[in-house]
């Protein structure tokens, strides 16, 4: 029930995503990004007013979506970004370690905007 524990460990995982994404290893980055929505959605779900619970199910979202898109995946892309938007991000988190949560709401709108531009449209 150690919520800072349960923490570190989704942050880790979002860490390894980071890096295996830059080195081109899209499939292992989105396994941890998938750790990461997993225990971030449970933090998240079971502390509703912690601001820092709200905004890492956000990013979680965001990051998993950006990793699909790498693998042009841009159908369940949407679906996190989506999501990311739909999170009750009621108590912004603002100081330099944690940063305002708008901006991650912002980057998953504009992705979501991307990819519909990229949409045919008859």
């Amino acid at each position: 029930d150690n919520q800072n524990y349960h923490n570190d460990v989704s942050i880790g995982h979002a860490r390894l995503g980071d890096v295996f994404l830059l080195v081109d290893r899209a499939d292992e980055a989105i396994e941890n990004y998938e750790t990461y929505l997993e225990r971030a959605t449970m933090l998240a779900k079971k502390f509703p007013v912690h601001a820092l619970w709200q905004r890492n199910w956000a990013v979680a979202h965001q990051r998993l979506g950006d990793a699909l898109l790498t693998r042009n995946e841009p159908d369940k892309a949407l679906d996190h970004f989506r999501a990311c938007l739909e999170i009750p991000v009621k108590y912004p988190v603002v100081d330099q370690a944690n940063p305002d949560p708008r901006h991650v709401i912002q980057h998953c709108g504009q992705r979501i905007e991307q990819i519909a531009s990229r949409v045919k449209r008859p």
